[in-house]
C-alpha cells in the first residue's frame, strides 16, 4: 500500500474512482477500443475536469470523433446528475459556479490546498511565503502577489500544455512514456494537486513494468523517482509562522513534502523526456541512414543504366 492509496482511503476522496476510471480508459486505449476508453475517460472527466488532458491521446491519433463522443458524454456525466438536485438545472449550475468560485478564492488563492500538495503552484506559494516573512509582508501582502502571479502562471501552464501535446503526438511512441508525461502534467500544473492524486502515477508505472525493451540507466533512474514519489516525505516541518501569517485554516505550518514532491516530479518529467528524446534521436540517424541507402541504390543502378 503506497502513500498515495493510503491517503486516498483515508480521505474517501473520489479520486479513487478517477484513478480507476483512467485505468480503465489506457487499458481499453492500449488495446484500439477507442469508444469504451472514451467512455471511461468521459467518466474521469465529469468526475473531475483535469483529465481533460488526456484527450490529448485522441489528438495524436486524430481520432476526432472520439473526442467528440468524449466531450458530449462528459457533459451529459456533468450536467444529468443535476435533474435529482432540488430547484431547476439552472439554479444548480449557478450554485456549482459559486462553490467554484468559493473554491478559487481559499484553494487556488488561498492555502487551503496548500499542505499535502504536490503541485508547481504549491513551490511558488512556498517561495512566496518565505520572501514575505522575510520582508515582513502582511497576509493582504502575500495575496496580492499569489494574484498577479496567477494569470502568469495559467497562461505558461497553457502553453506547456502545448508542447507537451506536440511531444506527445509527434516525437515519443512509447506509451508508458506518454502516460508518464501526461500524468506528470496533470499533476504538476494545476494550481491544486493533492497527494493522494499521486495515485496515478501507479498507471505509468504498471506500463513501464510490463515494457519488454531493455532497461537502462535513465530508466533505473525512473524507478527510483517513481518509488520516492510513492512514499510519505512529511516528516518535518517549513516555515512554522507561514500558516498563521496566511490565515491558514487548519494548521500555522506547512510540511516539507509540499517543496520535495514537485522537485521529484519535475526530476520525473525530464529523465523520461531524455529517454524519449534520445529514443527518437537515434529513430531519425536511423531512418536517414536508411535513406541515404535507398539513394545509392537509386544512383548505381541509374549509373549502370548508363
Amino acid at each position: 500500500m503506497t502513500f498515495p492509496v493510503l491517503f486516498t482511503m483515508d480521505r474517501g476522496n473520489w479520486e479513487t474512482f478517477v484513478f480507476i476510471f483512467l485505468a480503465l480508459f489506457f487499458y481499453f486505449y492500449s488495446k484500439q477500443k477507442s469508444y469504451l476508453a472514451a467512455f471511461f475517460l468521459a467518466m474521469a472527466i465529469a468526475a473531475k475536469l483535469y483529465p481533460l488532458t488526456f484527450l490529448v491521446f485522441f489528438l495524436s491519433d486524430r481520432k476526432y470523433k472520439e473526442i467528440l463522443f468524449t466531450i458530449l458524454l462528459a457533459v451529459l456525466f456533468t450536467i444529468s446528475p443535476l435533474l435529482f438536485f432540488h430547484g431547476s438545472i439552472l439554479e444548480n449550475l449557478i450554485i456549482f459556479k459559486t462553490n467554484l468560485d468559493l473554491y478559487f478564492d481559499a484553494y487556488a488563492i488561498g492555502n487551503f490546498g496548500l499542505n499535502f500538495g504536490c503541485s508547481l503552484f504549491g513551490l511558488i506559494k512556498m517561495a512566496v511565503l518565505g520572501y514575505s516573512i522575510e520582508i515582513g509582508f502582511l497576509k493582504e501582502s502575500y495575496l496580492t502577489i499569489i494574484r498577479a502571479v496567477f494569470p502568469w502562471y495559467s497562461s505558461i501552464a497553457a502553453i506547456l500544455y502545448g508542447l507537451l501535446a506536440a511531444y506527445v503526438a509527434f516525437i515519443d511512441k512509447v506509451l508508458w512514456r506518454r502516460i508518464a508525461v501526461v500524468t506528470i502534467f496533470s499533476l504538476l500544473l494545476p494550481h491544486v494537486t493533492a497527494d493522494y492524486r499521486l495515485i496515478h502515477l501507479l498507471i505509468p508505472m504498471l506500463f513501464f513494468i510490463q515494457n519488454d525493451a531493455k532497461t537502462t540507466k535513465w530508466e533505473k533512474g525512473v524507478c527510483v523517482i517513481f518509488a520516492l514519489l510513492l512514499v510519505p516525505k512529511n516528516y518535518s516541518l517549513i516555515n512554522t509562522m507561514a500558516g498563521v501569517m496566511v490565515g491558514h485554516p487548519v494548521t500555522p505550518y506547512f510540511y516539507d513534502g509540499v517543496v520535495f514532491d514537485p522537485i521529484l516530479l519535475m526530476i520525473l518529467l525530464g529523465l523520461v523526456l531524455k529517454i524519449g528524446l534520445e529514443e527518437y534521436k537515434k529513430e531519425d540517424a536511423k531512418k536517414q541512414y536508411l535513406l541515404y541507402l535507398s539513394d545509392l541504390k537509386k544512383a548505381k543502378d541509374v549509373l549502370s543504366l548508363k
